[in-house]
């Protein structure tokens, strides 16, 4: 069983061992951060009154590291991802938040130019949020985000 926090120790030498690539065990480099990570994922409540245990965030650190980001940033506190349900090795729920960007393409100039200025205004609520962190979006690909009816 493990205790109530990773130590980063472990997750070092689980980074040796796995397949380059997994980006969030890249990031995760800090004993302070994995504890922020750890510590705000086990307050999401999966089903009423159960939290995720460190296993789990374990296996999810290892299969699917996006579920720990939706649970570590919540759209609840305002910020812009969508809100997470729950998991299952690499089938996670989260609620539909619109069509994809990609939707957009044969829209008006004016339309699009206003969608450009909403991406970049949330590239900058995640470089500049209260939580002292910044967060840096890897991967632009239009299928990523998401416009929803209010055209946002």
């Amino acid at each position: 069983m493990l205790s109530k926090t990773l130590d980063i120790r472990i997750v070092d030498q689980i980074r040796s061992q796995v397949k380059v690539g997994n980006d969030f065990l890249g990031c995760a480099s800090t004993q302070n951060l994995l504890d922020f990570v750890i510590k705000r994922s086990t307050f999401h409540q999966l089903v009423k009154g159960h939290s995720i245990s460190l296993e789990n965030i374990l296996s999810i650190l290892l299969i699917n590291p996006e579920p720990l980001v939706l649970m570590t940033f919540p759209s609840e506190e305002g910020w812009p991802v969508p809100k997470y349900y729950g998991s299952c090795g690499r089938f996670s729920i989260m609620v539909d938040v619109g069509l994809p960007l990609t939707s957009t393409l044969q829209d008006s100039f004016v339309r699009r130019a206003r969608l450009a200025l909403q991406v970049l205004k949330l590239a900058q609520k995640f470089t500049r949020h209260d939580s002292n962190l910044s967060l840096y979006l890897t991967d632009w690909s239009l299928d990523n985000f998401a416009v929803d009816k209010a055209g946002l």
